[in-house]
């Protein structure tokens, strides 16, 4: 037929893509990676609260970005006293919680039960409706003097998964 064009290799594009989409957004078991529609990463889905805590206090004592990041729900929000706090992307947020680790040969310690004035100690007042969570993590050591308490504020997404969502961090320095 004169004029009508062949199906050229751009046209092969968006069809790959969309292969690749399908694939990705595929189902998962209780504790397997799995590929979000929304994110580059993949997330670690859990709806085993003990599971979940296990998972980010090891990510976090063990300095793996990769899989606190892989944690966090999108936005994420870092609360540090005294540097008010922002929502960020996962990606972007990553950063900020590295800048409160100690310096190295110090370690993050988690799961003790965090002292009773820690709300207050991290201006975590009961007014700020962002802060509602499921479950806390609470962490000492932070901070380039070691000194530092966190807690790391959990959530059960409307999806039955936990989602680490604040980052919450008192520091002297």
């Amino acid at each position: 037929m004169k004029g009508a064009r062949k199906a050229g290799p751009l046209l092969l594009i968006p069809a790959a893509l969309l292969a690749i989409a399908v694939i990705a957004c595929g189902s998962t078991t209780n504790g397997e990676p799995v590929a979000t529609a929304t994110a580059a990463i993949e997330r670690l889905l859990t709806s085993d609260l003990d599971e979940f805590k296990g998972w980010l206090a090891q990510a976090v004592e063990d300095r793996d970005y990769a899989t606190m990041t892989t944690l966090m729900r999108d936005p994420f929000e870092v609360n540090a006293r005294g540097a008010g706090r922002s929502r960020r992307d996962p990606s972007v947020a990553i950063e900020h919680v590295q800048r409160f680790y100690p310096s190295e040969g110090r370690d993050i310690d988690c799961g003790e039960e965090p002292p009773e004035t820690i709300g207050d100690d991290l201006a975590l007042g009961t007014a700020n409706s962002f802060l509602t969570r499921d479950a806390d993590l609470y962490c000492t050591g932070w901070g380039a003097d070691g000194n530092g308490e966190s807690l790391l504020l959990i959530h059960m997404d409307v999806d039955g998964y936990y989602y680490w969502t604040v980052f919450a961090v008192a520091t002297a320095d």
